[in-house]
């Protein structure tokens, strides 16, 4: 009877350690699951954060480049702003430069128009059709000579050298810088007439 109940007492105690046995072993796979939840958590999170950091640099990077499309866009507006300012000429000058021209070329028996500056006045060349005699210094540098038919238009009296005199007449060529003639009405009216002009005085 003692063995029985002492055999019974052993069994009793093994079942309850393989209970305790089978319990700690369930408790270390919670455990474990536990841990490796939080480590993919911690990862996830890790990630979570990387990626909204490169979403931040990213719309940095937009940013800078808007500032810097910007940027150019004034540049460019400011480019052209001045180049068109560089570009722009008086007619005075453009007429200066296209009688110039001409005087380059030694090309004769064209109209011009223009303005100069008296630069010397001559005696009058009173051999056949009278004309008053003067230079006039362009723009450009270049001096002309000017023959005013005087039989046909009126005189200028009171010209001196410094005035400004405005002109439209016909351009010859020559080695001194060029002529121009026909700084008057056509008395027939067949051809082109020219004129002077001094102050608010037409002579044609």
């Amino acid at each position: 009877m003692k063995k029985i109940i002492t055999v019974l007492i052993i069994g009793v105690m093994s079942l309850t350690s393989c209970e305790f046995i089978e319990t700690g072993n369930a408790a270390e796979e919670i455990l474990s699951a536990a841990a490796t939840e939080m480590v993919e958590t911690t990862t996830t999170v890790a990630k979570t954060t990387t990626t909204v950091a490169e979403t931040t640099t990213t719309a940095e990077e937009i940013t800078t480049t808007v500032a810097e499309t910007t940027s150019v866009a004034t540049t460019t507006t400011a480019a052209t702003t001045t180049t068109a300012a560089t570009t722009t000429t008086t007619p005075a000058d453009t007429e200066a430069d296209y009688i110039k021209s001409l005087f380059d070329t030694k090309t004769s028996d064209v109209w011009v128009s223009g303005s100069g500056v008296v630069n010397r006045i001559l005696s009058d060349d009173n051999e056949g059709d009278r004309h008053q005699r003067f230079i006039l210094e362009l723009s450009t540098g270049q001096t002309i000579l000017f023959a005013h038919n005087i039989d046909i238009a009126p005189r200028i009296d009171d010209i001196k050298k410094g005035d400004v005199i405005e002109f439209y007449g016909e351009y010859i060529y020559s080695d001194e810088g060029g002529t121009i003639h026909w700084t008057h009405h056509d008395p027939d009216g067949s051809s082109e007439g020219g004129w002077l002009k001094k102050g608010d005085t037409v002579y044609e």
